[in-house]
């Protein structure tokens, strides 16, 4: 029986071509080499020639298919790319035509340093002429999608026009509005510039790196993959998820819900290699098996060779080759016509193979590259602005956040319903409340990026002892984490309104109206009071001030 296995595995290898081709030698090889893998350990050992020429034809066989992927590779990428050039030829702010089609092109290196810089002239003033932060109220994506874009040509996204792209971040419920898919994309684009999630004391519900990951772990379907609605997983929306946690793989809950997506995306794999999405009418599309494409790679698995996304012959690159037209680009569906949205993507997923057999990053992952100043914008200034009423109390911020031409103004309160409202949930210590705002024409206005707002030290306070808390819309008191520094108490914020410094008191006993100063002051009950009440005095006149008129 052994004679005649080697027998067999010497006609297998003598069979094999001299030439070895891609994939026309496939079925030699693997013919051969089941051939050699079912002989005794001690049969392989004779048999060190056959198993040498075997070696051989492999590594051949590799690298043709090497070639043979890159050359349909570059064929296809180099045929879109050069039809994106021709049509998308001054690149708007937008979804179609827009960041999409300059992402593809510098992710695959083409060099368009005109191109670029006059897309980021026109986001800039875009984002100028919106006046905002915010692109969208309600769609954080449009940040997202915008921040990926400039973080592909280099630009830093933390000054757009005078504008803080990032800052609207860390608003956590401004991010879910639009539901998982603002998730995945805010920490997609958080992650493509390494940037920090701004610290905002106005906002109920700070961002977290960790409550985005949590966020999408939390929104995993029953069946281990991700959808916009329903309970069944949907290949984009799983593929993007997975696309946003890989930076986070060595966490073990994102390392075990990966493996299920994974698993969920080989079961909704089509026979041809392709994927789409439930409503698709064929059952297939180009953008669907492009995000899977990127989702692979990202996750480092090869999507033309690993085995669970090999189906027979096909995989999900083969799939989306057919659905590209002569003039470079693609169509949606089979028998459908030109697609921009499925040209932009396929380019996509195209850009990331290329960088896969590359050695590159993936697509997203754009951190490593260097980023620049908004060219357009000269340096802004820091502008100070000190309270008219002479509370002592400033603000200091870059000059697309200030301007010598606003007013700032604090009130101090005793009375009325926001100071009981205060009192009763400032309880065991004192405090001292500030309305503070701004004006520019004589209309109240907030900042429109983060400020240091600096209170000095109340008379009779101890700095170190001291507390800031800033009252929310709802009227809750959130702390602010205030620096103390030369007699101010420091801090950031990107929102005025109602603050208080408090601090923690003692009282005595047996008159509970007789504050019992701290140990580390001079101070005598009677004189500390006394200055107490002097203090107050002061501010009742202060608090009666004529109010500047006010427009929401």
């Amino acid at each position: 029986m052994s004679d005649a296995k080697k027998a067999e595995v010497r006609d297998a290898v003598n069979a094999l071509p001299l030439k070895i081709v891609y994939p026309d030698s496939k079925d030699a090889l693997d013919n051969a080499q089941a051939a050699f893998d079912s002989l005794l350990s001690s049969d392989k050992t004779a048999m060190a020639a056959e198993k040498a020429k075997l070696d051989k034809a492999q590594e051949d066989y590799a690298n043709a298919k090497a070639i043979y992927y890159s050359a349909y590779l570059d064929g296809a990428l180099d045929r879109v790319m050069k039809f994106i050039d021709k049509t998308v030829t001054s690149p708007q702010v937008g979804s179609v035509g827009g960041e999409w089609a300059v992402l593809a092109q510098a992710r695959a290196g083409i060099e368009k340093e005109q191109y670029y810089n006059d897309y980021y002239k026109t986001v800039a003033e875009y984002v100028a002429g919106i006046g905002s932060n915010k692109l969208d109220e309600r769609q954080s994506t449009d940040n997202s999608r915008v921040i990926l874009a400039l973080s592909s040509i280099g630009k830093k996204a933390t000054n757009v026009g005078g504008y803080d792209l990032i800052a609207p971040y860390a608003d956590f419920d401004w991010v879910k509005k639009q539901g998982i898919n603002g998730v995945i994309f805010a920490l997609l684009a958080l992650d493509s510039g390494n940037y920090e999630i701004p610290a905002d004391p106005s906002v109920s519900n700070q961002t977290t790196r960790e409550k985005l990951i949590a966020e999408i772990l939390a929104n995993e379907l029953k069946d281990g993959g991700w959808a916009y609605s329903g309970e069944e997983a949907d290949p984009d929306m799983t593929a993007m998820a997975l696309q946003a946690l890989a930076s986070y793989r060595e966490q073990e809950a994102v390392s075990s819900a990966a493996d299920r997506a994974l698993t969920v995306l080989a079961a909704l794999q089509n026979a041809d290699g392709s994927f789409g999405s439930a409503d698709a009418e064929s059952g297939a599309n180009v953008e669907s098996t492009s995000q899977v494409i990127i989702a692979l790679l990202t996750w480092g698995i090869n999507p033309v060779e690993d085995a669970h996304f090999v189906k027979g012959s096909a995989n999900a690159f083969t799939a989306i080759l057919p659905y590209q037209l002569e003039n470079g680009s693609f169509k949606h569906e089979i028998g459908g016509g030109y697609d921009q949205v499925a040209t932009e993507q396929a380019a996509m997923a195209l850009t990331a193979y290329q960088r896969f057999l590359n050695g590159e990053s993936p697509l997203y992952m754009m951190a490593d590259k260097p980023q620049t100043e908004d060219p357009f914008f000269p340096a802004k200034k820091d502008i100070t602005l000190s309270d008219i009423n002479g509370t002592g109390v400033t603000v200091i911020g870059k000059s697309d956040v200030l301007t010598d031409k606003m007013e700032f103004e604090v009130n101090l309160l005793t009375d009325g319903n926001k100071y009981e409202s205060v009192k009763a949930k400032l309880k065991d210590g004192k405090f001292m409340l500030y309305d503070m705002y701004l004006l520019k024409n004589n209309v109240e206005i907030q900042p429109n990026g983060m400020i240091t707002v600096s209170i000095p030290v109340p008379d009779g306070y101890n700095g170190e002892k001291c507390k800031v808390f800033y009252f929310d819309e709802s009227g809750n008191p959130v702390e602010i984490n205030a620096t103390l520094k030369n007699g101010n108490l420091v801090f950031e914020t990107n929102s005025l309104g109602l603050y208080a410094v408090w601090q923690t008191v003692s009282v005595n006993a047996e008159n509970p109206d007789v504050e019992i100063p701290s140990t580390d002051t001079s101070y005598s009950a009677v004189l500390y009071l006394g200055l107490m009440m002097l203090s107050l005095a002061e501010i009742t006149v202060m608090s009666v001030r004529k109010r500047r008129k006010k427009q929401k």
